[in-house]
């Protein structure tokens, strides 16, 4: 095993149509043009709150819904517990929501959040159902936006063309050619890296997933990596942002947040490792609730 070693600078990214709504007390987060809000409805669950996932068109108008209890959150949680939900499960959606069928291909994912909450293990699963039900496409957006987050873009391609040599180079010796021709089939495997690697991250993702399959691929970087390839709260906690009142928006006037950006405490996440080991229902409702706690039209973010 060859292990590749960086470190990271930790860099934040700037999402115009991403931000805190509702209260402190019911947040709610939008990540492009999906909004994740809880709300309290103790006439359909005393004891928990209830989750919205709004799909969004361009004017912030909704274009479907699902609804439903969420007994991964209850009413005794704590602001900081609600805001970091919410702010996850949207970032979860926020790629899923761009394939065709919508929100419907998202229940499964969501059922595993609402009942068992956004614990890695659990988050890891819904996500892999997500990967499985939605296009390449939305997998590759998804991918490229973690890293992104977590690593700066620069340092993102730099990790990604080290995971894309070596994973040529695996997928090379597993083919078993022939000694005549195991020399040309490097010096092809080689000009691929660099026609893939010069193509930016989206092109060194779409490898990944294309010679390890769509399915696999988050899990297959994991493992090379020191990352979760899952998404993480925007804000560490509601009380280190001072509330989502004044850091974050409140009452649907949703603020502008920059990414991630270095911890409160000023510490820098540590260095990444990369490691090849050669071989190795939620429906949707039909109509709109009219209950207080219900969002029908989101003011766009800007």
């Amino acid at each position: 095993m060859e292990v590749i070693e960086t470190s990271v600078p930790h860099q934040s990214t700037s999402v115009l149509s991403d931000g805190w709504m509702g209260s402190r007390e019911l947040p709610a987060f939008r990540a492009g043009n999906i909004v994740v809000s809880l709300c309290d409805l103790p006439q359909v669950d005393p004891e928990h709150l209830y989750l919205d996932v709004l799909l969004l068109d361009r004017a912030g108008v909704t274009q479907d819904n699902q609804s439903g209890t969420c007994f991964a959150i209850s009413r005794r949680d704590s602001w900081d517990e609600r805001s970091r939900f919410v702010s996850v499960v949207a970032q979860m959606l926020r790629h899923a929501s761009i394939d065709e069928r919508g929100l419907p291909s998202v229940g499964p994912a969501l059922r595993i959040v609402r009942e068992t909450g956004i614990r890695l293990e659990s988050l890891a699963l819904a996500i892999q159902l997500l990967d499985e039900a939605c296009s390449a496409h939305a997998v590759t957006r998804s991918l490229d936006d973690i890293l992104g987050h977590a690593l700066g873009r620069v340092q993102a391609h730099r990790v990604m063309s080290a995971v894309v040599a070596k994973l040529a180079l695996v997928s090379n010796q597993q083919t078993g050619p022939s000694p005549a021709k195991a020399s040309q089939r490097q010096c092809e495997a080689l000009v691929r890296v660099d026609i893939v690697n010069r193509g930016g991250i989206p092109s060194q993702l779409g490898f990944v997933i294309e010679t390890v399959g769509k399915s696999r691929a988050r899990s297959f970087l994991r493992k090379m990596t020191t990352l979760k390839m899952v998404p993480e709260p925007v804000c560490d906690t509601t009380a280190d942002a001072s509330g989502i009142t004044s850091a974050c928006g409140t009452n649907g006037a949703a603020a502008t947040l920059a990414g991630r950006g270095p911890r409160i405490d000023g510490s820098v996440p540590g260095p990444v490792v990369i490691a090849i080991e050669i071989g190795r229902s939620w429906r949707a409702s039909s109509t709109l609730r009219a209950s207080s706690g219900s969002l029908k039209t989101v003011p766009r973010v800007t």
